[in-house]
Parts: C-alpha cells; sequence; structure tokens
C-alpha cells in the first residue's frame, strides 16, 4: 500500500511539474514581455540595403517563412528594429520572432520582438 502511495505522489508532483512548466519561449526584450502573437520565422540577409523611406540610411533586407530564397529580388526592405536582435555584418540569421500590434507607435503597425536566433550563418561577401 506504501508503494502505491509512493507511487501515486511521485505521478501527482511530476504532473504538477510538466503543467507549471513555463512556455519555453523566451523574449529577449524587455519591451515585449507580455506581448503575445504568433512566432513567425524571419530571415535577415547578410548585408543591409538602402531603406525606401530614407535611401541614407541602411535598413535589414528580410524574408518570412520557413526557408528563404537566395534570389536577390525575394529581399524585402524592412525599416523597423528587431527589439533584443543584434546585427552583424556578414551572417544570414534565421530568427523567431514575435509581431505584435504596437498601440504605442503612429509609425508602424507592428513591433518585431526576437524570441532567438535559430541560426546564424557566415557568408563571403
Amino acid at each position: 500500500m506504501k508503494n502505491i502511495a509512493v507511487l501515486l505522489l511521485s505521478g501527482i508532483l511530476l504532473f504538477g511539474t510538466l503543467c507549471n512548466k513555463e512556455d519555453d519561449t523566451d523574449i529577449v526584450c524587455d519591451e515585449c514581455k507580455g506581448l503575445f502573437s504568433k512566432e513567425e520565422t524571419m530571415w535577415i540577409f547578410s548585408e543591409k540595403g538602402s531603406c525606401e523611406s530614407n535611401t541614407n540610411e541602411e535598413c535589414f533586407l528580410v524574408q518570412f517563412g520557413s526557408n528563404y530564397t537566395d534570389s536577390e529580388d525575394a529581399w524585402e526592405v524592412f525599416e523597423q528594429d528587431i527589439c533584443g536582435f543584434e546585427y552583424e555584418v556578414g551572417f544570414i540569421y534565421k530568427l523567431e520572432i514575435q509581431k505584435a500590434k504596437d498601440k504605442d507607435n503612429d509609425e508602424f503597425e507592428y513591433k518585431y520582438c526576437l524570441v532567438r536566433v535559430v541560426s546564424k550563418t557566415q557568408v563571403s561577401l
């Protein structure tokens, strides 16, 4: 009887631990904590391009989706920051990001938040 009680108690504790496990989504940027949206995959090109709104500034070149296309035409100019992301020229990044409505910004509809860097692949320039 004792063995059954110990086994039952162990099962309850294990189940409780699994149920209380936090979501393993770690938002890197404090500004983004508490913003909930669907995670997306974003690719960042190894070089920046001219911003459309101000050609004197450089912006990320990005693609969305599980894979990226090598074609130069497939990369689109992205004029926003990605909260928590630190960019280094010469690498193609695969990021998991969250895109949330940004009520505090008149310029952009969404805020982009880094969840994690999935891969960082060096390319020759």
